[in-house]
């Protein structure tokens, strides 16, 4: 019972800390998270490439059953027993829709698998030129100031040779 009421206490006081927090402090939460975003990229590739693994032998398992739920279904259709024939066409139908679902449930990681991946070359091109950025910035502003300078100089030029 008195572990109700501190939970219950907890839950209210972390509903509330939300509510005092302003949005721009929630949001900066929301997008920046505690931890860096590389290890987590590299973590979630990693346990995407798992399943596919996993995924993967549940594909081959399947294939193999399929192929012997068929020689069984060929030898009952040979034999002319129709009951076993069926049970075994439709056991086969099963196994092939299963087998359709796993195939498009690793097709689905493997696309998940190449986006991170994606995403992770971008952040390292990005970490790369960003001190480019830094530089093509200043030499921008550098630029800037001196052609202000320069009009100046001309316009003072254009007003003496008048």
């Amino acid at each position: 019972m008195i572990s109700e009421v501190k939970v219950v206490a907890q839950f209210s006081k972390n509903w509330t800390k939300d509510e005092l927090k302003g949005f721009s402090e929630r949001l900066k939460e929301a997008v920046k998270p505690e931890e860096s975003l590389k290890p987590r990229l590299e973590q979630a590739s990693r346990l995407n490439q798992a399943q596919i693994t996993n995924l993967d032998n549940r594909l081959l398992r399947l294939q193999e059953r399929d192929s012997s739920i068929f020689k069984s279904m060929t030898l009952a259709i040979q034999k002319h027993d129709t009951q076993t024939s069926s049970a075994l066409s439709k056991e086969l139908a099963e196994v092939r829709k299963m087998a359709k679902i796993v195939n498009h449930s690793k097709i689905a990681l493997e696309q998940t698998t190449l986006r991170l991946d994606t995403i992770q070359n971008l952040r390292d091109m990005i970490a790369i030129l960003a001190p480019a950025v830094g530089v093509i910035r200043d030499i921008r502003i550098g630029t800037g100031q001196l052609h202000a300078r320069s009009r100046a100089r001309n316009g003072q030029d254009w007003q003496h040779s008048k």
